[in-house]
């Protein structure tokens, strides 16, 4: 909350003016946010380029582009922002450096290699918006509008990755036959810096409740907020560009590119071996081969036809790597509490007192959900194919009409209505066990009717025995 505000006891008279004092100072905190704020997007670029003929056969060139953007209160980028008050939208600052060597040399009327070394560092920073104090968790009302103050959980972080990349290309000329071949190597690492609910989140059901510091909840996170991973890349490549007749000429291509992400931490402590393990792995895939053909074919004088088929695969981005581990169970990697309001105590007797966070965070428990990334998880692609007819209509004038199609496999669906989605088979069964059974604790029993059938306790264990899903 803005300066100046404290929690009040519930008074018993509304003219009592401490009560009138927070009423004021929460719709002024409120007015103050419904406002127009002015938002800049700075950008400085620097984009030096250096070529050199070192030989006949030699040619190098160095480029470095640096870039410098920042962007006070620019964190989110649509526009009007219907949610955010005025000091809850983050500023941004983006800092880029890329440096690259390439050098390209001739062998021979029939051999030309070209490569190139990179590389590249980028941060991103997420800082508050400086209206309130940076220490302010979020704030949350929910009547008669959805409604957020403070600092939201993605105000603060500080992502910085390295990459390193290796590119080598080769053109070799054989008759008619013109082959390229090469491979492609990058290693990056990643360091994330992300808090996210670190300060705390306090909910209310109206301005009102909001007035009287009578939150409705609050919630808080705490654990590990810095994430470090390092993942290289692979990348090889062979096509032949077949000339059949004069007037064909076929393309044959072969790509197999593959990441390497490293294998996440256990969580050993859920008590199923099953869980454990699939929390330890994540399915990097391999057999990514992608085949590419294409045609150019001149029937007539002045008109060509050209045409293509391929496979292009999708490659999984990192902070999607990051999402699916980070929430594996364990307390050190994230850990959250849940206190609703006692209405039994005044809101200046709560624990947290509202606008303030909770300082110990011990007691906190590991997330309740756990993220565990299928075995079977095929990452998508896609099919592409094209059709296109050029024709010289008169001199220096043609026209071309194409046509492209493409089609999306193994796309990530993100609903249970997703056509896309094969329903998983199986059953699902309930077993009502007695307090302390199966409860997912270290040294609990496992949920079998033998142990835990019969008993009238509100406690349940959910199991579902699933068959793999079709590929």
């Amino acid at each position: 909350m803005p300066q100046g505000f404290s929690a009040a006891p519930l008074p018993g008279d509304p003219n009592f003016p401490l009560y009138l004092q927070q009423v004021s100072n929460a719709l002024g905190a409120i007015d103050r946010n419904l406002v127009q704020r002015a938002r800049r997007a700075d950008n400085l670029s620097f984009f030096p380029k250096l070529d050199w003929q070192a030989t006949a056969a030699d040619q190098l060139t160095f480029v470095y582009n640096y870039s410098r953007f920042n962007s006070p209160g620019g964190e989110i980028t649509f526009n009007p922002v219907a949610t955010f008050g005025a000091e809850a939208l983050p500023n941004n600052f983006v800092r880029d450096h890329h440096a690259s060597v390439h050098w390209t040399h001739t062998f021979g009327p029939a051999i030309l290699n070209d490569v190139s070394v990179s590389f590249l560092r980028d941060q991103q920073i997420a800082t508050p918006s400086g209206l309130t104090s940076p220490t302010l968790g979020q704030i949350e009302f929910f009547s008669p509008s959805f409604f957020e103050l403070g600092n939201p959980t993605f105000s603060q972080g500080d992502n910085k990755e390295f990459q390193w990349q290796l590119n080598d290309h080769v053109t070799y000329v054989a008759g008619r036959h013109t082959l390229n071949f090469g491979f492609d190597f990058n290693r990056t690492h990643v360091t994330d810096f992300f808090p996210g609910n670190f300060d705390g989140t306090f909910a209310f059901s109206s301005p009102a409740s909001f007035a009287l510091d009578r939150y409705s909840f609050f919630n808080q996170a705490a654990g590990t907020p810095t994430f470090p991973f390092t993942f290289p890349y692979y990348g090889f490549y062979v096509q032949d560009k077949f000339q059949v007749l004069k007037n064909l000429t076929l393309d044959f291509g072969l790509r197999e590119d593959f990441q390497v992400y490293p294998q996440p931490r256990s969580n050993t402590t859920v008590g199923d071996p099953l869980v454990a393990r699939l929390t330890g792995q994540f399915p990097n895939q391999y057999n990514r081969l992608a085949p590419r053909v294409g045609f150019a074919y001149q029937p007539v004088s002045k008109t060509v036809v050209r045409g293509g088929f391929g496979i292009f695969r999708e490659i999984l981005d990192g902070i999607n790597y990051e999402s699916s581990v980070i929430a594996n169970g364990l307390a050190s990697q994230q850990a959250t509490t849940f206190v609703p309001f006692n209405s039994a105590l005044a809101p200046n007797q709560q624990t947290p007192v509202f606008p303030n966070s909770l300082t110990n965070t011990s007691s906190f428990g590991a997330g309740s959900n756990l993220s565990i990334v299928d075995p079977s998880f095929r990452i998508p692609y896609v099919l592409e194919s094209s059709l296109e007819i050029q024709r010289e209509l008169i001199s220096n004038t043609t026209i071309t009409v194409g046509t492209m199609w493409t089609h999306g496999v193994h796309l990530l669906a993100s609903s249970a209505y997703d056509k896309n989605l094969v329903p998983p088979t199986g059953t699902t069964t309930y077993y009502v066990c007695p307090a302390g059974v199966g409860q997912g604790t270290p040294g609990s029993p496992d949920p079998s009717p033998a142990v835990c059938g019969g008993s009238p306790t509100p406690h349940r264990i959910l199991t579902v025995a699933c068959s793999p899903r079709a590929a």
